[in-house]
């Protein structure tokens, strides 16, 4: 039974809980706030389907293409680089697939700020699954809706980060024509449950309920993006995304799942057709690129996605695979947990608030550190306009 898989390597991706027939595993969440497997012993028949589709102990290995092609990116509309949180290529490879009467599955926040994996099939709806949001999403159900689908002979676009697309190759077995695949530069996720105690806070905080929520707005660029937050009373939180508490956390790898921190799929060859990021640094290589409104880096990592890029209508330019990793070590290397995660935890099982909880693990950094961190941001400046 999946039970046996330790808590640790456990990447919550719901094969287990999609291909169990009976119906004797439920994700529940942990004290903890993660998704984790729960069987029914009673209803359980011994298969073992669960463990032979688990990614944390099985690797489903698709043709991979020996070096991705690398390219920096970006939309050829300004509106859709305005309204996403680097170049908009998402929305682009989004388009060519529902264009071509496919439908595409993505993450997006319900009206209570529960991240679900969901489908859409119309242009009107894609708003929804653009912009990065740092938690682990629901995806109940979602693979046999992917397995459907394909099974109709109808276009799939399944967006994801590694480890989901990792789940949903191993519950499928095979690679099939008519699905592509774009897994996601992750440095980890965070605890939905953990999520929710942040947003519950606020709501009492503001006593008002959240209309829009944003963890990467750039109303002053894309490199210094905002947490933006709008209330129905007219409230509202636009704070940097260093001085986020949620984002403080978030960003020092202090509640990321236990998984990110020894992750199979941070590296390459990748899992996925395409693997989507932000190009962190493209400012260093080509300057005459970046204008600081969104640049996308785009790995192309099988032969079926680079026919699909030809299909597509944005702009691209080559890159170096150097230059992203440079920007992205998450590319190739997990998270390392944060010394105080433990004492985190520790507070938040005695019910502390979670602006006390950061402030606690995270204290503000003193006067060295605000010098040395200002100095850091003139000497990148000074190298950008050179």
């Amino acid at each position: 039974m999946i039970d046996i898989v330790p808590a640790k390597s456990c990447i919550g991706c719901h094969a287990c809980e999609s291909i169990c027939g009976p119906g004797a595993i439920k994700m529940h969440f942990n004290d903890k706030g993660f998704l984790y497997p729960h069987v029914d012993k009673e209803m359980c028949t011994q298969c073992e389907e669960c463990l032979s589709v688990c990614p944390a102990l099985n690797e489903v290995k698709f043709k991979r293409l020996p070096s991705p092609d690398v390219f920096a990116a970006w939309s050829k509309s300004d509106e859709i680089i305005k309204a996403s949180s680097s170049g908009g290529i998402f929305s682009e490879l989004a388009f060519k697939a529902l264009d071509d009467e496919g439908v595409v599955f993505g993450a997006a926040f319900d009206t209570n700020l529960n991240l679900l994996h969901c489908e859409i099939d119309k242009r009107d709806d894609l708003p929804s699954l653009r912009c990065s949001k740092y938690l682990q999403s629901n995806m109940a159900g979602v693979f046999q809706k992917v397995q459907c689908r394909l099974e109709n002979g109808q276009n799939v676009l399944f967006v994801g980060t590694p480890c989901q697309v990792a789940g949903l190759n191993s519950f499928l077995g095979r690679d099939n024509t008519y699905l592509l695949t774009c897994d996601l530069i992750c440095h980890g996720v965070a605890a939905p449950g953990l999520f929710s105690k942040y947003i519950n806070e606020l709501h009492g905080n503001h006593q008002a309920r959240i209309l829009s929520f944003q963890f990467r707005a750039k109303p002053h660029g894309w490199r210094n993006y905002y947490f933006d937050i709008t209330f129905d009373n007219g409230d509202r939180i636009q704070e940097p995304f260093p001085a986020n508490a949620f984002m403080k956390g978030f960003l020092a790898d202090l509640y990321l799942r236990p998984s990110c921190y020894d992750c199979k799929y941070s590296r390459l060859p990748r899992v996925a057709d395409i693997t989507l990021g932000d190009f962190w640094g493209i400012w260093n290589y080509r300057p005459d690129l970046d204008d600081d409104t969104g640049t996308s880096v785009v790995l192309i990592n099988s032969s079926k996605a680079r026919e699909y890029l030809l299909k597509c209508d944005f702009k691209v330019i080559h890159a170096e695979l150097d230059w992203v990793i440079a920007g992205n070590p998450s590319l190739i290397s997990s998270a390392k947990a944060h010394k105080r995660r433990k004492k985190f935890f520790k507070l938040l099982a005695e019910g502390r608030k979670f602006e006390e909880l950061i402030n606690s693990c995270l204290p503000p950094p003193n006067y060295l550190d605000k010098v040395i961190w200002s100095i850091n941001r003139r000497l990148k400046r000074f190298k950008h306009d050179q």
